[in-house]
């Protein structure tokens, strides 16, 4: 995860993991890996809305 350009850093509690993103550099490649590790783990897509809405994945 920390090979993806926007995240800043990533830290487990338990079964969870907190990861900082720089909202203001994602890209669409960015935004398609964290989709991709969310899809894997079983993660909330719902979280990552934030950062597909109102064009912040810069192309």
């Amino acid at each position: 995860m920390e090979q993806i350009a926007c995240i800043r850093s990533v830290k487990g509690v338990g079964r969870r993991v907190f990861m900082d993103i720089d909202q203001s550099t994602v890209t669409v490649t960015d935004l398609e890996e964290l989709i991709a590790i969310y899809h894997r783990y079983g993660g909330d897509l719902t979280q990552l809305t934030a950062l597909s809405e109102g064009g912040h994945a810069q192309d």
